[in-house]
């Protein structure tokens, strides 16, 4: 059971009952419910896809990035989804997560490579919330959502989206000790890209999220077998520059959060902020409106953070320097890692998305609903 946290919206104080919520979801490969009802395709215009989904096939759009997630009304008292997964190296299956009506929530593992998930056979028969998201990373491979059963759907209105780019903090990496311990199961057993701090800080400020991060990657240098850095594949659907690009100027973010630098160590300053200042530079020719905030890692110690925290202020100075306006620095206050391998546990995503929620707020950087 996760520990209750003070937070001022309904779907925070409702995190409490996650574990209790477990038991209302199945999961099976048939189900005769769903000869009853009719068959939603992925590719119907009601459904509403956040983040960086592959559309070649209509019928089943392929997700490979953390927190990427799908989202639609259904109406009535059953419905079911269906969902595969690419089962990469024969081992790896996703973790989603399956929110219904923002109080019911599930995380779970997918367990094989066609899977129809029951949501639930006995809802009220009015219209439900429904989202679908995915919590482990590009590495883990892709899920591909092909639709659901249900009486009808409807969709849901897309707000604004804010983009947190980062590593494996960002990803959710290591932070959801609820059923499996760090030193059991595989390494992405506690992804929880769903309460990373990025998607906890979207729903508290009535934004939709984009999580663009990879674990182990960095600004200028990247770690645990990553030999690409953020510039050279950020701009990729899959953040390997073997897939197509990805055109991410079509999110229009508002916000714009990066947070790098873990990976990159104790980085020479004038290669760090060099590198930085032309990183800044493709972002702001993706993104020509967004606001930017520059975030120093919340995973870092002292030393690493007093670093991260005077690179990213000359980066600023001398970006806004060159005429840059809509651009902040922030740094966290502390060092959160009690998860898995050093890294911040979901009660401590919570906290850093407070953290970061009141400098955005302090700072006016975007209109509050």
């Amino acid at each position: 059971m996760l520990k209750k946290i003070k937070l001022r919206t309904k779907f925070y104080s409702l995190l409490v009952v996650y574990a209790c919520s477990l038991m209302l979801f199945f999961a099976c490969s048939t189900d005769n419910l769903a000869k009853n009802h009719s068959f939603h395709s992925a590719k119907s215009a009601a459904f509403t896809y956040v983040g960086r989904f592959d559309f070649s096939d209509k019928n089943g759009p392929k997700v490979w990035a953390p927190g990427a997630y799908i989202k639609v009304d259904f109406h009535g008292s059953y419905c079911a989804i269906k969902i595969k997964d690419e089962n990469k190296f024969y081992t790896h299956y996703n973790y989603i997560h399956v929110v219904i009506d923002d109080t019911i929530i599930r995380r779970f593992k997918l367990s094989k490579t066609d899977n129809t998930i029951v949501i639930g056979k006995n809802f009220s028969q009015q219209k439900h919330h429904l989202t679908i998201c995915k919590d482990t990373e590009s590495d883990i491979g892709f899920i591909q959502f092909e639709g659901v059963y249900c009486r009808k759907i409807s969709k849901v209105k897309k707000h604004a989206v804010i983009e947190f780019i980062g590593d494996s903090i960002t990803c959710g990496n290591g932070s959801d000790l609820s059923r499996i311990d760090c030193k059991d199961g595989k390494w992405f057993d506690q992804h929880n890209a769903f309460m990373s701090y990025g998607a906890i800080l979207a729903r508290r400020l009535k934004r939709e999220w984009m999580l663009s991060s990879v674990s182990g990657i960095g600004l200028t240098r990247s770690c645990c077998g990553n030999e690409l850095t953020m510039p050279q594949c950020y701009q990729y659907l899959t953040f390997k520059p073997s897939s197509q690009i990805y055109p991410i100027w079509k999110e229009h973010p508002d916000l714009v959060c990066v947070t790098l630098g873990q990976n990159d160590g104790l980085q020479k300053k004038p290669l760090y902020v060099s590198s930085y200042l032309k990183f800044l530079t493709l972002l702001r020719k993706t993104h020509p409106k967004a606001q930017f905030v520059l975030c120093t890692s919340p995973m870092a110690k002292e030393k690493l953070r007093n670093h991260l925290k005077d690179c990213i202020q000359k980066v600023v100075r001398i970006a806004k320097n060159r005429g840059e306006q809509k651009l902040e620095m922030f740094a966290y206050s502390k060092t959160y890692g009690k998860g898995c391998l050093s890294h911040p546990t979901v009660e401590e995503h919570l906290k850093i998305a407070q953290e970061l929620f009141n400098f955005i707020k302090a700072k006016n950087l975007i209109q509050l609903n």
